[in-house]
């Protein structure tokens, strides 16, 4: 699921909260709404503020990560 094992037990917990905050409540009954439901899930994950992440979306966290990386890179 992710790059090195170490990174696992994030993708896992990230599946978990998926699975069970967001798809739990859908009675799904096929493969199209299961798609419908996941992608909705995603984007709805995706672009929430996260405590963990100092209240900033896992969107906006990622882009703040790669800007400080390439402003490192550049010093």
């Amino acid at each position: 699921m992710a790059e090195n094992c170490l990174e696992n037990p994030y993708a896992e917990r990230i599946n978990g909260i998926i699975k069970n905050d967001y798809m739990i409540k859908n009675k799904i009954s096929s493969l199209n709404e299961l798609k419908t439901a996941l992608n909705k899930a995603v984007a709805l994950y995706n672009h929430c503020p996260n405590g963990s992440l100092g209240m900033l979306t896992p969107i906006d966290f990622e882009l703040a990560v790669e800007q400080s990386s390439a402003n490192e890179n550049q010093s």
